[in-house]
């Protein structure tokens, strides 16, 4: 019999003022994704910000769900079964990816391609939901069917391959408080899915609360465009 491993989808909600810009246009429950390697959420990957207190600089990331930009997170954890294989496979990418993590870039001209129905496909270059679709096909697992270039984390949510575990507080879960929660929430989890597009990651980028929405895409327009 061939030996199966599991992989865990991970869509997260900060709640940071970029995160509510967003959702403005989105109406999006959740704006993050990741993928990870254990149930216990300490192998966690993704792409968003590199430096803490710098916004604007973002690549390739091991996260740290226990920091503070994710101490007030809700979520939503999915289950996908992988051959051993593609498990390996996976995870061997990762790690040479961690070797030359400063090598990849965020793809926010990716985002806004998004926004208006594009394609953009970037060298080394990804959001969050972009990185994990291509990192499950480099596996052999189709998460959705559209390019990785347009997978948002709404559309991960809808994988037919993931299975729900777990929704509510990130905190909660990570300290073991997830057995009693699907049940009641699985219907919602799944009604609120058909309604969410996600913000691709961009839950990395600020509490710059004092900028109104045209003025924020501008400053984070240029910053991309000239990085």
């Amino acid at each position: 019999m061939m030996k199966h491993r599991t992989i865990y989808i991970l869509l997260t909600d900060t709640g940071t003022w970029f995160t509510r810009m967003i959702r403005l246009y989105t109406k999006a429950a959740y704006n993050h994704a990741s993928i990870a390697f254990d149930s216990e959420l300490s192998e966690v990957y993704s792409f968003g910000r590199k430096q803490p207190h710098n916004p604007f600089v973002g690549g390739f990331i091991k996260e740290n769900l226990h920091n503070e930009l994710f101490r007030d997170a809700t979520c939503s954890l999915y289950s996908c079964q992988v051959e051993e294989e593609a498990y390996q496979r996976m995870k061997e990418r990762v790690r040479r990816m961690e070797q030359s993590a400063d090598r990849y870039k965020y793809n926010l001209l990716g985002v806004f391609a998004i926004m208006l129905k594009l394609e953009m496909e970037r060298h080394d270059a990804f959001f969050c939901s972009e990185f994990v679709a291509w990192l499950l096909e480099d596996g052999g697992i189709k998460a959705v069917d559209k390019p990785a270039c347009r997978v948002t984390p709404a559309d991960l949510a809808e994988g037919r391959a993931f299975v729900p575990l777990y929704e509510g507080e990130l905190q909660s879960y990570l300290n073991g408080a997830c057995e009693s929660n699907l049940p009641r929430r699985r219907q919602e989890t799944h009604r609120r899915a058909r309604v969410r597009s996600g913000n691709w990651g961009l839950t990395n980028y600020g509490e710059l609360h004092t900028f109104n929405i045209k003025q924020s895409l501008k400053v984070i327009y240029k910053k991309v465009l000239f990085q």
